[in-house]
């Protein structure tokens, strides 16, 4: 039986949380289900639906899990230094099943970010890692026929000048006023 990683219910949560810290965590999962030669279970993979409420969606409901397997198979036949995760619909209570904090994957995932990250590295398994992470998360079929009936029909550009609050508490001399 293969080990399998997952989160500790009530899964991928953390106060706040937006689109990209949960991906960010759920990349901790993935890298530590790549160290461990481990699959994910998808029964403890849910998303925060929003910033301002507690709901979370199963992680099928927002990305294609077909997609990502299909690219783990891919993975395990061209790759042999790189360990890649599988998803799987194994129960909590199946022997061999780890459960970690969404604080254990923050931490974990966060490094990709860090210039410490870069260097603590010795080969490039976790770049390798990171870029099929990105490359594997696409959004689930329904979504992406959401957003494709809601695109302009004409070319158009998008600005997202914002800046997150707690970016803004950390770098407060770095912030700027767009007027």
């Amino acid at each position: 039986v293969a080990t399998v990683v997952g989160v500790r219910p009530p899964g991928i949560f953390r106060a706040n949380t937006g689109l990209n810290n949960q991906r960010i965590q759920f990349y901790g999962l993935v890298r530590i289900a790549a160290e461990r030669g481990a699959n994910v279970t998808l029964q403890t993979l849910r998303w925060k639906e929003s910033r301002t409420s507690d709901a979370l969606a199963p992680h099928e409901y927002l990305w294609d899990v077909e997609c990502w397997n299909a690219f783990a198979s891919a993975v395990a036949v061209q790759q042999e230094n790189l360990r890649f995760p599988f998803l799987v619909d194994v129960d909590i209570a199946t022997p061999g099943v780890t459960l970690f904090k969404t604080t254990e994957l923050w931490n974990k995932g966060l490094h990709v970010h860090t210039l410490q990250h870069v260097r603590d590295m010795t080969g490039e398994t976790y770049h390798d890692l990171f870029a099929a992470f990105n490359t594997a998360m696409r959004p689930a079929p329904a979504v992406r026929l959401a957003l494709q009936r809601a695109m302009p029909v004409v070319p158009y550009a998008v600005v997202h000048a914002r800046i997150e609050w707690d970016a803004m508490r950390a770098f407060p001399q770095q912030v700027v006023a767009l007027e």
